[in-house]
Order: C-alpha cells, then structure tokens, then sequence
C-alpha cells in the first residue's frame, strides 16, 4: 500500500487521476478520473440574542448582559466585542469611527453553533466612557482559514446610551405609568362589557 498527499488549490480542481506505468515502462491508458469538489468556506456566523432592543438606555454602573450565538465550518481565530464611542447627537456611527475589542479566548475548533455571554462592565470600558454618549457595539468573528480568507463575520449593530441615573429613573417611571394606564384602559373595557352583558340578560 502507497500513500500520498496532493495539494489542493483554491479555485480550478475538479479531479485527478492516477498514472500506472508497468515494469516494461509503458504506461496505463484510460486512466479512471476521481472527482473532487472544493466546497468554499463560508464565514463565520453571529447572532445577537441579548440585549433584544437595538437600542437601550444604560447608566455607568450598568453590567448589561450580552448573550450571542456564533458558528463556522473552519475554526475560529478571534471572537470579540467590538465598539464604537460617540457623542449621543452624532447619531448612527460609520466605520470611519475609532473602534475598540474586547477579546474573547476561542479554543481553534469547528463545529456546532455554541451560544456565548459576557457581563459588559461599562464602567470599566475603555478608553473611558461618560453619561451622554453612545456605546455602538457588535461581535465579529474571524476564522483561521489561511488559504482563501480569512473570513470574518459581524453581528447587527445595537446600541447604549449611556445616561445619567436620575434620567434612568425617570425612565423606569414613565414606562411603569404607562402600564399602569394600559392596565386601568383594560379594566374599564372589561367593567364596560360586564355592565353591557349584564343589560342584555335583562
């Protein structure tokens, strides 16, 4: 028994064959052809599962949870949060911005889609961050495919808004005073159709 290794290019490989020459030296005609089918490698893929909202209010001593879905047929090289800091008037960031990482430890293997999670500590972000600016921030994953890529994979955008805790509060209680209102519309429909069902059984 024989082995060999044949080295597989990117791109223009659709078989090979193997060449049979007898000990006269008079080699083999029609020679079987085995197909091979170079599939490409797909990028790495991201799904944000936490925060739901793509956009959110939090304070400096906020430790939002970002929770994230990520899978590659290659192998992962980095995975990482990355982000952008601007002032909360500049609006939506390009790329033009200054981006920062934070990295996360990846183990080098493919596989299935493995779900992942980190505590942003924001008040540790650096460089620092204040109350009034916004914290724009994905996941991007790089895979180790060093023949055609590498590939990389970005999240959808979300964003931070960074305020002060007064300004939260006052958040909170508008939202639980429009449950509260929702809750009373409620009942009075239900009172209304009680009183109602009540007439028609007269």
């Amino acid at each position: 028994m024989a082995t060999v290794d044949i080295p597989i290019p990117a791109k223009d490989l659709t078989g090979f064959s193997i060449l049979m020459v007898n000990t006269e030296g008079i080699a083999s005609v029609s020679n079987t052809v085995y197909g091979i089918e170079v599939i490409p490698d797909k990028v790495p893929e991201i799904e944000l599962l936490q925060p739901l909202a793509e956009q959110e209010t939090v304070t400096l001593k906020a430790k939002p949870l970002i929770e994230f879905r990520v899978s590659d047929d290659y192998a992962l090289k980095h995975l990482a949060l990355v982000y952008i800091i601007t002032e909360t008037a500049s609006g939506e960031s390009g790329d033009a911005e200054e981006q920062h990482r934070i990295e996360f430890p990846v183990d080098g293997k493919s596989g299935p889609p493995r779900e992942e999670s980190y505590s942003w500590e924001i008040s540790t972000t650096k460089p620092g961050v204040k109350e009034g600016q916004n914290l724009t921030y994905w996941i991007e994953a790089e895979d180790n495919n060093n023949v055609t890529g590498p590939g990389i994979g970005r999240s959808k955008r979300q964003q931070f808004v960074v305020v002060t805790v007064q300004e939260k509060r006052d958040e909170i209680a508008e939202r639980v005073k429009k449950q509260a209102d929702e809750l009373n519309n409620i009942n009075k429909t239900q009172k209304e159709l009680s009183d109602e069902v009540k007439g028609l059984i007269r």
